[in-house]
């Protein structure tokens, strides 16, 4: 005889039946003939289990599987290559980060200069001192060429002289 009135399971919690409504939806089937089709299929499983709950992929969702596998395997490949470029960026920075702190180190305290710069810094203000004397002289010489030439004009044009 059948059973006419329907049945419930007590128990079950709350995310158990949100995946049992997920799975028939994706089944194309009702809730209820779903389970019922779950049920029959696990019975006749070794040990009772629920692996054919799942009904096996048609070749469609196999092929979106696979696409998505090896979509999955190139982003990792992709994902290691970043890896890798990151710890060879990591050790450019150290090494620049090492060479600064070498070359800070060999300048002497903050504010002082390194003994090389200071040699070229002394050198060169030498110079220009020795350049500034020299054209003192020579700014000092044309003012008496210019003084003489115009004392002499002024004394041949006034004739005294």
């Amino acid at each position: 005889m059948a059973q006419i009135s329907p049945w419930s399971v007590k128990g079950v919690s709350p995310e158990d039946r949100e995946a049992a409504k997920r799975a028939a939806r994706q089944a194309g089937l009702p809730v209820g003939a779903w389970l019922s089709q779950t049920i029959r299929h696990a019975g006749h499983e070794p040990g009772g289990g629920m692996a054919a709950a799942t009904p096996a992929p048609d070749s469609d969702q196999a092929a979106e599987i696979q696409g998505l596998r090896t979509e999955v395997a190139t982003l990792a490949g992709r994902l290691e290559a970043l890896r890798e470029a990151l710890t060879r960026l990591q050790a450019d920075v150290a090494g620049l980060a090492e060479n600064r702190a070498s070359s800070v180190a060999s300048a002497g305290p903050p504010g002082e200069m390194p003994p090389e710069a200071l040699a070229s810094q002394v050198a060169l203000e030498r110079a220009v001192l020795r350049l500034s004397e020299r054209l003192r002289t020579l700014e000092e010489a044309a003012e008496a060429a210019r003084a003489g030439t115009s004392a002499g004009f002024l004394r041949r044009l006034f004739g005294r002289g």
